[in-house]
């Protein structure tokens, strides 16, 4: 069992204390979900969760986030299909949120791509390429995941030099660049 410091402990009580009719319950939920993954409860945060995405009480940007940590745990556990399907009922409110959407999307292309569906899978992650709210260096790194498992090396190298490109657009150091030499 996972060693948990005190004020995870003492903080997980203030939580389960919340008033389940507030908008911070189901934000606590989603928080008492992380908090059981992290403690190697997965069964508990897999309910949690659940509760939280099904609710449609909850607020939309909480039953997203909810569904973004299920479908991490679901993959975390090799259940690609499970994953998929938190993300595939909350379609909608996700088209809401831009960068949610980017990353639901790759969240399931991901996911599809392990269970061989690979057309599907660049379906979605050159959605979640195009939905970026900013460089989409997460996501072209998902599609670049894609092409080393199909071994397309040719577009594998194109999207590498896609990710650098935008690395650089966005002010990251370039790797390549020449060292001062020291005197």
């Amino acid at each position: 069992m996972p060693i948990v410091p005190r004020g995870i402990r003492s903080g997980e009580r203030r939580i389960q204390q919340s008033d389940c009719r507030r908008s911070a319950f189901y934000f606590s939920q989603v928080s008492l979900g992380v908090l059981d993954v992290l403690r190697g409860r997965y069964e508990d945060a897999e309910k949690r969760l659940n509760a939280v995405v099904m609710n449609v009480r909850a607020e939309d940007r909480q039953r997203v986030e909810a569904a973004l940590e299920l479908a991490s745990l679901r993959r975390a556990q090799g259940r690609f299909r499970d994953s998929i399907r938190p993300l595939e009922l909350l379609q909608k409110q996700i088209e809401k949120g831009v960068i949610n959407e980017a990353l639901a999307l790759s969240v399931r292309g991901l996911s599809l791509m392990e269970i061989g569906d690979f057309r599907g899978a660049e379906r979605l992650m050159e959605r979640a390429i195009e939905k970026s709210p900013g460089v989409p260096i997460r996501y072209l790194f998902a599609r670049g995941v894609l092409e080393v498992k199909q071994k397309n090396s040719d577009a594998t190298r194109k999207t590498a030099s896609a990710i650098l490109q935008a690395a650089q657009a966005a002010g990251s150091p370039n790797p390549r660049a020449e060292k001062p030499r020291r005197i």
